[in-house]
């Protein structure tokens, strides 16, 4: 192997820079060219643990190329060897690291920072200086936690972890992760309770990173249920289209005039009529297909939907449980008005159940919250008819 291409690389300093689309991700990789005049081309190796590298992509003689096809919140580790005509290869290069996130995602991005080599050592694990301010670490295992919120869309972030080795301070080292945030867009379809027969109405609000001029989705629509839907428009919104295919319904809203949604903001209103003779139920509206446009004219990325719910009261009321870490526990009450309800309770299910009164009830509207005594591991409850 020449001498040149041995050394290669060594000192090279590589950078990774994010190309990424909704459920796409790529990066770009970049490398200092070796001063060898054999070389005839590169291998870049990658994989999601670091100097374990599972996949290898062969490229030119070039000094950048596109790794396609990666997994959004996950974390990415590449070396570069360069190789000559004879399939000479010089030794890794140094290990550069890129973590594409999603903002929705509940969870944030946890990445795993244990360099393999190190498995079987005694280490600790802290977070360098300029790591955003809401992103952690294990001490003891390496994993790097991370939520970003709205306001780190479209940025990349820099995060070194200091791996300190106290079975052989030699082998300490620093990683650094790049970790690109998408641009933002969620919508989000509220809820409502309703009376079978009666009208009712959900809000249809947006919040997103880079404004907002057009907007399009679907919401699975049960058509034997909910009837005759509308929409009403809320300024800056000017106009829109409302396609009702029975079992789905095609939305799309626009503003006019230059106008731009920004931040989080009410677009519109979906009106519509319970239908009659129908069974109480809680009535989840999925929404799918979400796409937007920036007032650039550009689409979103990474644009989501969050579903509604229609709380449909029929002749038999409904309760739904809420838990809180700071509220304590809750009961939720949707019954028809001017109709006597006992609220009566349990704390087992085991045949012959003894169901005893907590209060009666006799609502003035639809919905009613009632706080529960959080100091019972177990109660049931249940909402009857007098």
């Amino acid at each position: 192997m020449p001498a040149g291409l041995g050394r290669f690389l060594m000192w090279a300093a590589m950078a990774v820079l994010p190309l990424t689309a909704f459920g796409l991700v790529s990066t770009t990789v970049t490398w200092n060219p070796s001063p060898d005049a054999s070389v005839t081309g590169y291998d870049i190796y990658y994989g999601t643990a670091s100097h374990d590298y599972t996949k290898m992509v062969s490229v030119g003689n070039v000094s950048s190329a596109v790794i396609a096809n990666l997994s959004a919140n996950s974390a990415y580790y590449f070396a570069a060897k360069a190789h000559d005509n004879a399939g000479n290869q010089s030794d890794f290069s140094n290990e550069a690291t890129f973590a594409n996130y999603q903002v929705n995602p509940d969870q944030g991005l946890r990445v795993n920072t244990l360099p393999s080599a190190l498995a079987g050592d005694l280490i600790t694990f802290t977070l360098a200086s300029g790591a955003p301010a809401a992103a952690s670490i294990n001490p003891l295992n390496g994993v790097l936690s991370w939520k970003p919120g709205v306001a780190d869309a479209n940025t990349t972030s820099s995060i070194t972890v200091i791996v300190t080795d106290l079975t052989n301070p030699g082998a300490s080292t620093q990683i650094s992760i790049f970790v690109t945030v998408q641009d933002y867009l969620n919508l989000q379809l509220g809820n409502t309770p309703a009376q079978t027969g009666q009208y009712g109405s959900l809000p249809v609000s947006v919040s997103t990173s880079d404004g907002l001029t057009n907007i399009i989705f679907n919401v699975n629509w049960p058509g034997d249920r909910l009837q005759n839907p509308t929409l009403i428009y809320n300024s800056p919104v000017a106009g829109g289209t409302l396609l009702n295919q029975g079992t789905n319904l095609v939305i799309h809203l626009w503003t006019a005039n230059g106008n731009v949604l920004t931040g989080t903001s009410l677009l519109a209103e979906l009106n519509f009529q319970i239908a009659g003779n129908q069974s109480s139920a809680f009535v989840t509206l999925p929404v799918s297909g979400v796409s937007a446009s920036k007032p650039n004219g550009s689409a979103y990325s990474n644009a989501t939907g969050e579903p509604g719910k229609v709380i449909v009261i029929g002749l038999n009321p409904l309760l739904q449980a809420n838990a809180d870490v700071g509220q304590g526990r809750s009961l939720t009450l949707y019954a028809n008005p001017g109709t006597d309800y006992q609220l009566q309770y349990t704390t087992s299910l085991t045949p012959p159940v003894q169901w005893q009164p907590l209060q009666d009830y006799q609502p003035a509207n639809v919905e009613q919250t009632v706080n529960l005594d959080s100091s019972k591991p177990v109660v049931y409850y249940r909402l009857m008819q007098q």
